[in-house]
Parts: C-alpha cells; sequence; structure tokens
C-alpha cells in the first residue's frame, strides 16, 4: 500500500506542473523551477522522480485517459476514425503535448506515448500495426497538433482511416 503521504504530493505536483505547462514553455522548466512553483524542495522532487524525463512520462501517465471499447458492429472506418480522434484530442491536451515537446535526450517518454497508442490501437481495431503503418495513421495528427499547432480535421480523420 502506498504511502498516502507519497500520493498527496504527486498529486499536488501534478496539479502544480498542470497549471505551470499552460503559461511556461516545458523546456524552460527544471527541477529548480518546478519544486519553486509547486512549493516543494528539490530533493522532494528527485525522491519521487529521477530525472526530468521519468516526470514527464509519470504526468502523462497521470493524466491519460486511456481509448474507451470501441463497438464492435461499427464498420472498421468507423472505429478507426474513433481511435484517432481519441489520440487527436489527447494531442490537444496541454500535459501531452508538454511531454511530447520536453527535453528527453534519450526519446524514451514520446517512445513510452506512442507504444502506448500504438497497442491501444492495435487492440481496438484488432490489427497488428507495424510500424509504417502507425506512423501513416498517426504522424499526421502529430504533426498538426505539435509543429504546426493546429487540430487535425474530422475530414482529415476521416480521410485518414478511409485510406487503411
Amino acid at each position: 500500500m502506498t504511502d498516502p503521504r507519497i500520493t498527496r504530493t504527486e498529486e499536488h505536483v501534478y496539479r502544480s506542473l498542470e497549471v505551470i505547462l499552460r503559461t511556461t514553455d516545458v523546456t524552460a522548466l527544471t527541477f529548480a523551477s518546478i519544486a519553486a512553483a509547486a512549493s516543494v524542495s528539490r530533493r522532494t522532487l528527485h525522491e519521487h522522480w529521477e530525472t526530468l524525463p521519468h516526470l514527464w512520462a509519470s504526468l502523462f501517465t497521470h493524466f491519460y485517459l486511456p481509448m474507451p471499447p470501441m463497438n464492435p458492429d461499427l464498420p472498421a472506418e468507423d472505429q478507426t476514425v474513433q481511435a484517432l480522434t481519441h489520440i487527436r484530442n489527447n494531442l490537444a491536451t496541454t500535459v501531452t503535448r508538454s511531454v511530447f515537446l520536453a527535453a528527453d535526450e534519450t526519446g524514451a517518454t514520446r517512445r513510452m506515448i506512442l507504444t502506448l497508442w500504438k497497442t491501444e490501437l492495435s487492440e481496438r481495431l484488432r490489427l497488428k500495426l507495424d510500424a509504417e503503418i502507425f506512423t501513416q495513421l498517426v504522424g499526421p495528427l502529430c504533426t498538426d497538433a505539435l509543429f504546426l499547432a493546429t487540430r487535425t480535421s474530422d475530414a482529415a480523420i476521416r480521410k485518414i482511416a478511409r485510406a487503411y
């Protein structure tokens, strides 16, 4: 059983980060700036998260809403649209955008998110997605959200889904 003090501290840091990320570029954040904004010590942060990428991965996992179950009676295209819409909406959140754009020398945090989405898509669509197909499905959503700072339209998602 987890000590409730640990849970409270982590929840407090997560909520503080959620607020901070609305106004601060994630690449400017350090353990010191996060600690100051969350009113905790740097030592406390390091006791919970070894590195900033560990904190980002934990933050994403904390706020992430899993993909809802698909209606198996829907046509495959509609199921794909639902799954891609879920990812698009998730990319629109402050936390996901920030975690994706955060400095991570190894890229482990981004790989963790992409692996989660690939697994969810494969399970929901009952397909084994290889890297190429997954990239073709999710790549445009990531490009729009992270680099163009726009939301992929419903029509564009339908077009992507139709291709598969």
